[in-house]
């Protein structure tokens, strides 16, 4: 039976109802088939069984179910908020994205297909891998590593086999296992195999913001820095500068601040003027009247605070429209702090 030129959209209904694929069934759960590791198990890719096709029609079931792929992948997200969708979302997926694979390989092994198809379909399969591999690791990222190391091995001079090197280390720099003693010799390794590609100026712009969302800003740095120096003449090079250059802006607004509330801090531990104890503090909100006149105040509260630190952290919480002033300090004992609990009823009954 030879293939009509299909669209995705017209192939998906035979993979969800499971007319090709013998998964016992629709709706079923495609990880239900054996343990973890999918390498020594029969796989739901090779269960995909797809009408025959002349190597373009294939090539363009490929590419269709690639741009579906993608679309599904950004839905992601959305889709795990409902357990429901979330279910339907993964099959529809997996299922996507595996018959695209599968129409790659029928054209790869096709001998009628040209040179040109065969590079395509060797390009539309990583692709496809590499997106599988970014939204569903579990049933993708080992497939994608073993077609990027066969790519490695048979075509080690391929544009794709270039891609699919940084696409790899891509998806090592984004995982939050990745550490630096093993990523950054790789990167550099990756950087000498392929000094001229832009894919490895981005894999340090990763790396560097996976550190830098750990709060290892040092390690964010660093990794800028060896990136620059791996590929400081690249044309792309300024994204790494520009990187660099906004973690050191942010560490002098850092330290910057700091020195501020350093300052403030000070400033209030004079003004509570003793280094310990029980600390009775008065805190009023004053709002100016918008036509002028007298300040009055909206709120008050008076709080006993035990220990200098805590008195401090207190007064720096309080919003910008209050003012304070210390009551009085008792020590940090039994009986001063019956004294200043007295002293706080008191002050507060006089108030109301």
């Amino acid at each position: 039976m030879k293939m009509r030129r299909l669209s995705i959209h017209q192939a998906a209904p035979w993979l969800l109802s499971g007319a090709v694929i013998a998964l016992g069934g629709p709706g079923c759960d495609l990880d239900q088939r054996g343990p973890a590791d999918h390498r020594n198990v029969e796989t739901a890719e090779d269960l995909v069984e797809l009408p025959d096709g002349t190597a373009a029609e294939l090539l363009q079931l490929a590419k269709n179910s690639l741009a579906t792929s993608k679309q599904l992948a950004q839905q992601k997200s959305a889709a795990q908020r409902d357990k429901q969708r979330k279910q339907q979302w993964k099959e529809e997926f997996r299922i996507t994205t595996l018959t695209g694979v599968q129409a790659a390989n029928q054209v790869l092994s096709d001998p009628a297909a040209s040179q040109e198809q065969v590079i395509e379909a060797r390009k539309a399969k990583l692709l496809l891998l590499y997106v599988g591999a970014k939204s569903d690791r579990l049933k993708f990222e080992h497939r994608f590593d073993d077609f990027a190391d066969e790519l490695q091995e048979q075509h080690p001079d391929s544009e794709v086999a270039a891609f699919a090197a940084a696409a790899g280390l891509e998806l090592q720099c984004d995982s939050s296992r990745a550490s630096k003693k093993e990523m950054f010799p790789k990167l550099a390794k990756h950087a000498q195999r392929y000094p001229d590609h832009d894919a490895g100026v981005q894999l340090f712009e990763v790396f560097a913001r996976q550190l830098s969302s750990r709060k290892d800003e040092a390690g964010a740095e660093e990794c800028y820095r060896l990136g620059i120096e791996a590929y400081g003449r690249h044309p792309e090079a300024d994204l790494l500068r520009q990187g660099l250059n906004r973690l050191e802006q942010a560490k002098i607004q850092r330290v910057a601040r700091r020195a501020v509330l350093d300052s403030e801090e000070r400033d209030i531990r004079r003004r509570l003027g003793y280094p310990d104890g029980c600390f009775v503090v008065y805190a009023e909100e004053q709002v100016k009247p918008p036509r002028g006149g007298f300040m009055y105040f909206y709120h008050y509260e008076y709080e006993v605070l035990h220990g200098v630190d805590s008195a401090v952290d207190y007064v720096k919480n309080l919003p910008e429209t209050y003012i304070w002033k210390l009551e009085r300090r008792y020590p940090e004992t039994s009986e001063g702090r019956r004294q200043a609990y007295e002293l706080w009823k008191t002050l507060l009954d006089k108030k109301q």
